[in-house]
């Protein structure tokens, strides 16, 4: 039965998608969708507004309105990777870009869709497996631009499908560079076809595939996907 309680409100104009919020809420009640904050649900929120201080740009408040109990998850721990950062020069980087940045979350699963470091870059896009098949993955691999991991295999197809669309539209990357394995699972560039379809854009992807021992099967500046029609 509902009650007139307190709960978050999201000022959605306001609201750019950051994520900056994600770690304060210990319940785990918002989520990143469609480049905006989103209340997962009301039950969810316990109203106290432990939020609402980290959003730059003021798009949180508490309102009083009629929402569902509040029943505390049996795990009650927002993930803090979910939130954007770019690391100081000085910081240590396994695949450096020349700019004196880097990017975290680097789960496609958590990274914000309009993320400061996706726009306009060039973003390495690689199998869970890779690093770790591939010993000298790093070294082997520099590529200049930001790193986000996804597996087709273990995550939604559906949903990575809609995060990359999202991505492409929100972010404008400039390319994809794909490094894949070989295992028939392991399906993203069929996946980043569909987004690219899905968001109506051309942006250029270049795809690597990686054997089981981390051995190159095609070189990085193979195969490509065809434009869309």
């Amino acid at each position: 039965m509902s009650q007139h309680r307190a709960i978050i409100k999201i000022n959605e104009e306001l609201c750019n998608g950051c994520g900056a919020c994600l770690p304060s809420c210990a319940e785990g009640a918002l989520r990143i969708e469609g480049g905006k904050l989103r209340l997962i649900a009301d039950k969810l929120c316990d109203g106290l507004g432990a939020c609402l201080g980290s959003c730059p740009r003021g798009a949180l408040s508490i309102e009083q309105r009629e929402a569902d109990p509040f029943e505390e998850p049996a795990s009650a721990h927002a993930c803090p990777s979910e939130q954007p950062v770019s690391a100081p020069a000085q910081a240590p980087r396994a695949v450096s870009s020349g700019t004196g940045q880097s990017n975290w979350p680097i789960k496609l699963a958590l990274v914000p869709a309009a993320a400061p470091f996706l726009h306009g870059a060039e973003i390495f896009l690689t199998a869970d497996c890779a690093p770790g098949a591939c010993t000298d993955f790093h070294s082997h691999f520099q590529h200049s631009g930001p790193l986000l991991l996804c597996c087709p295999k273990l995550e939604q197809r559906a949903e990575m499908i809609q995060r990359l669309a999202a991505l492409i539209r929100e972010s404008a990357p400039a390319a994809f560079v794909v490094v894949r394995m070989e295992v028939p699972c392991c399906g993203i560039p069929e996946v980043l076809a569909a987004a690219r379809k899905e968001s109506g854009s051309n942006v250029p992807v270049r795809v690597t595939v990686l054997d089981r021992f981390g051995q190159e099967v095609s070189p990085l500046n193979g195969p490509s996907l065809k434009p869309l029609r």
